[in-house]
């Protein structure tokens, strides 16, 4: 059926605090870890109101009863994304005094490489810049400057207005001494391609 829902295998903690619904993958984590470091999210569930059941009960935005449903987003990009919250372990607790402990939870995961591929950390970036998460978007920036070749570099500092990973893709093509490739003509705009053959 096209309207049945999977739990995700690696996301759905039993006693997270929130269901997040992305196309038709359902993850269960923890509010407090998304509205801290998320102005989206914490707007979101600041303006959310408990919601009549017609028996005199309410059930919170975002419970088995009126799960969040986050539209335009890929679930594999959002399973990535959660990756960088999460550490790897099975079963793990976010920090009980957020305020405190929550630099550390950070900086642990931090420390940990879960990508290679550029796509994956592509995908962490999606999620980062839809919902304001500064930290992770600019961990994803780094690892894509050096994970990412320069045309995508290019490309991805175009879509998310970061020059500084744009001008790293300029000046390796720059200053290589090969010419661009077919397939790099193809993938550049006129004016990428202007501009660098003006500066080589």
């Amino acid at each position: 059926s096209p309207d049945t829902l999977v739990k995700d295998n690696e996301f759905w903690f039993e006693d997270g605090t929130i269901i997040l619904i992305v196309q038709h993958t359902e993850f269960r984590v923890y509010k407090g870890l998304l509205t801290e470091h998320s102005p989206v999210f914490r707007d979101m569930f600041a303006l959310g109101a408990p919601l009549d059941d017609g028996q005199g009960l309410a059930s919170m935005e975002g419970s088995k009863e009126n799960p969040v449903r986050l539209p335009d987003l890929n679930p594999n990009d959002f399973a990535r994304f959660l990756c960088i919250l999460f550490p790897p372990y099975a079963n793990i607790q976010p920090p009980k005094n957020f305020q405190r402990d929550l630099r550390t939870f950070y900086s642990r995961r931090y420390n940990v490489q879960p990508f290679q591929k550029t796509d994956d950390w592509i995908g962490v970036l999606r999620v980062a810049d839809k919902f304001q998460f500064a930290d992770v978007r600019e961990l994803a920036v780094e690892k894509l400057r050096g994970a990412a070749c320069a045309v995508d570099r290019i490309h991805i500092g175009h879509r998310y207005s970061v020059r500084s990973l744009a001008l790293s893709g300029y000046r390796d093509l720059c200053n290589r001494r090969t010419p661009l490739t077919v397939e790099e003509i193809d993938a550049l705009e006129s004016c990428d391609i202007a501009l660098i053959m003006s500066k080589r």
